[in-house]
């Protein structure tokens, strides 16, 4: 999302409601802001008027610019059970829900696709499958990955991406188990720092990919 739409929005922003009492923004997937397009908004969210609401949406939050998320009062939301995310299945043949509860890990807008797309469904079960049979492999599966993900940008962030599921996965699953939870907790912080190196920077993506089978070997 680049500078010109966050301009754009401040200007619009900026303006008198049409009709009610609020102008209100949604930015949904505010960690795609480019860095410029922050600084644009900067201001805008500094100060807002006392009719103004501004709602940044971001599933990697630690994108965004430190003096953005210092400005914004976090919300976090939380994966759901299955026994949650079941109703949203109920279209869907008893026999497939069990793949699409675990491929949705909890996440109740993936659920929602996966049941109503099924190139959606398929392609996110292969990636899936191959990522969790390249964690079982031997350092040399490993070391080619690594070498793949120099010349594929978006295989790193979706391999980071399908370890922070799993491992957020897990941390619910140890919660009561305080030395499991604190090694999970540290690698979610590792995992999801080189996911946003990988994702805003040049950063050497084969190093970056060893470096994360080295903590996981850890």
């Amino acid at each position: 999302i680049g500078i010109k739409n966050a301009r754009e929005l401040a200007r619009l922003l900026a303006l008198a409601p049409w009709s009610g009492r609020y102008r209100v923004a949604i930015i949904d997937g505010a960690d795609a802001l480019s860095r410029e397009a922050q600084s644009a908004l900067l201001k805008t969210v500094e100060e807002p008027s006392r009719r103004m609401v501004i709602i940044l949406i971001a599933a990697a939050p630690e994108l965004l610019l430190p003096t953005m998320r210092s400005r914004a009062v976090p919300i976090g939301f939380q994966t759901l059970s299955d026994s949650r995310l079941i109703p949203l299945l109920a279209g869907v043949p008893a026999s497939e829900r069990g793949e699409l509860l675990a491929l949705a890990a909890g996440r109740p807008g993936v659920a929602v696709r996966l049941a109503e797309d099924p190139a959606f469904r398929k392609e996110l079960a292969a990636s899936t499958e191959r990522f969790a049979r390249l964690l079982k492999r031997d350092g040399g599966a490993q070391a080619a990955f690594s070498e793949e993900v120099a010349s594929d940008p978006a295989a790193l962030p979706a391999f980071l991406t399908f370890l922070l599921d799993r491992l957020r996965a897990n941390l619910h699953q140890h919660l009561g188990n305080g030395a499991a939870s604190a090694d999970t907790g540290r690698l979610i912080g590792i995992i999801a720092e080189r996911r946003a190196l990988a994702l805003t920077t040049s950063v050497n993506r084969r190093l970056l990919a060893d470096s994360v089978f080295f903590e996981l070997a850890m």
